[in-house]
């Protein structure tokens, strides 16, 4: 017999099953050096498979150390058969390798211990269910598309694979999926109706915009779940009259948003905080609203500095309208340009429903309020006797490193780095007479002074600060703990539109 064949076998399991049931490296199945050949293996392969192993009534370890080896010890020898396919081909199988794929994965998740089969009563309905692909698959080929067929697992795969975004499913394969959703929605499967319902919340590449479909399947979830999440999500449909020709039900809003803002949910702090600014559907207290969004602010600008969103573009634009309505237009300034910026960051890793009309509003009123603003605040360079941004860049007492060059003359150029160990936040800096904000982990600026720069450490090549000291004869101390690593004396410090565009 060839080794091709003796492979064939040993894939189809046409072979004696004892060795499987034994999980040691003695016996000859995992002698992976005797097997030489090559052979192509087919779905049609994996279905005798199964079929041999309802017939013996094969046990789970026999089956995962079976698999294990064909599909890792011998992988080598199998051509082309265990790799990856594209666009979720395996999902709704067009072709043989993709059929394939797609009965690998679930032989590979057979475990009734753990994962998706563990509903099932027995390996012989998971064996049952994987030849059943193979069959579905065949049907399918020679049928239209909206009467494809897929068995309970294979429909799993695919409510899972979009829950987080339905912007990956193809466009060939668009009705095929909204069509499942749908099926799975009414069997009330609870990840279906929360890809329709969020779907539904504004219309995505999927499903329509209908906010009555929305508010009945998040409603439902809530009910079931109690999730503080889908609470925000009606409080928001009741805020803006999604389902009542789009005249608002402050009262019903103010109920959900209590218990997303009860649970901690960002969105939901922050609009009843509109809703106490403005005493719709509760007592109008804007001392209570200000409160709300401080607290909200000192605490998501570090969240956002860690990389997260925590939603700060919608609370720095909250904090900047407290600014504006008092009339201190550089503090709004300043806020405004935070929440512009972290709108920015937002889009370019997601689209969700009203963020572009945010953005929109942010760019409006920021040129409100520059008409506001003293003339010649505005400019391409700023030099002051408080640089700001150095504090900035060591604003939670990381030890960041400072590296003084000398330019030429009385200039020195300054490189302050962030730590990247223990997960440390960047820096946010915020320059508002130039224009500028930026999150970053490095920055370089200037400074022009007549005297010497004070090194009191050993190795200026490895500078460490994470305070800085001002004392009253304009001289900054820059410190590790207690300990002065250097001085600066008499300085202008320079920072320039330019020094923000540096990557």
């Amino acid at each position: 017999m060839s080794d091709s064949e003796k492979l064939r076998q040993i894939i189809r399991f046409e072979v004696d099953p004892a060795p499987f049931g034994e999980d040691t490296d003695e016996n000859p199945f995992f002698d992976v050096d005797k097997y030489k050949g090559s052979y192509k293996p087919s779905y049609k392969d994996l279905v005798v498979a199964c079929k041999n192993m309802l017939k013996i009534s094969v046990d789970l370890n026999t089956l995962l150390n079976w698999y294990y080896f064909v599909s890792d010890d011998l992988a080598e020898h199998y051509e082309g058969a265990f790799s990856p396919v594209a666009d979720f081909g395996h999902l709704w199988p067009n072709n043989d390798a993709e059929i394939f794929k797609a009965m690998d994965i679930a032989l590979s998740e057979l475990n009734l211990d753990d994962g998706f089969f563990e509903t099932y009563d027995c390996i012989r309905d998971g064996l049952e269910e994987i030849i059943q692909m193979a069959e579905y698959y065949e049907y399918n080929r020679e049928h239209d598309m909206s009467d494809w067929k897929f068995t309970r697992w294979q429909r799993h795969q695919i409510v899972l694979a979009f829950s987080e975004d339905t912007a990956n499913v193809s466009k060939s394969r668009r009705e095929l999926f909204k069509r499942i959703i749908d099926e799975e929605c009414e069997k009330g499967n609870a990840l279906a109706m929360r890809i329709k319902g969020y779907g539904c919340y504004g219309g995505d590449k999927v499903f329509e915009c209908d906010w009555e479909e929305s508010r009945r399947l998040i409603t439902k979830l809530f009910e079931k779940e109690g999730n503080p999440y889908y609470a925000n999500t009606l409080g928001y449909i009741y805020y803006y009259g999604r389902c009542n020709n789009g005249i608002p039900e402050y009262e019903k809003a103010f109920q959900y948003f209590s218990v997303g803002a009860a649970n901690d949910v960002i969105e939901s702090m922050y609009k009843i905080a509109d809703m106490f600014l403005s005493g719709k559907g509760c007592i109008k207290s804007p001392e209570t609203s200000d409160h709300i969004i401080f607290k909200l602010y000192d605490e998501c600008r570090p969240r956002f500095c860690m990389g997260d969103d925590a939603k700060f573009a919608d609370i720095a634009l909250r904090w900047a309208a407290h600014w504006q309505r008092i009339e201190r237009y550089s503090e709004a300034f300043y806020h405004y340009l935070e929440a512009e910026y972290a709108i920015k960051k937002r889009l370019k890793k997601s689209d969700f429903f009203g963020d572009k009309k945010v953005q929109e509003n942010i760019k409006k009123i920021i040129e409100e309020v520059k008409a506001h603003l003293e003339p010649g605040y505005l400019k391409d360079k700023d030099v002051t006797r408080k640089p700001y941004w150095l504090f900035d860049m060591i604003w939670d007492n990381s030890n960041a490193k400072f590296e003084i060059t000398h330019i030429e003359g009385n200039r020195y150029k300054l490189k302050v780095t962030r730590p990247k160990k223990d997960h440390a936040p960047k820096a946010l800096i915020v320059a508002p007479e130039l224009e500028r904000v930026t999150r970053t982990r490095t920055f370089e600026s200037e400074f022009v002074t007549d005297e010497p720069v004070v090194y009191e450490c050993k190795d200026k090549s490895n500078m460490y600060v994470n305070n800085i000291k001002y004392s009253d004869e304009n001289e900054y101390d820059f410190c590790n703990g207690d300990v002065t690593i250097f001085k600066i004396k008499n300085a202008d410090y320079i920072l320039q539109r330019t020094d923000f565009d540096r990557k």
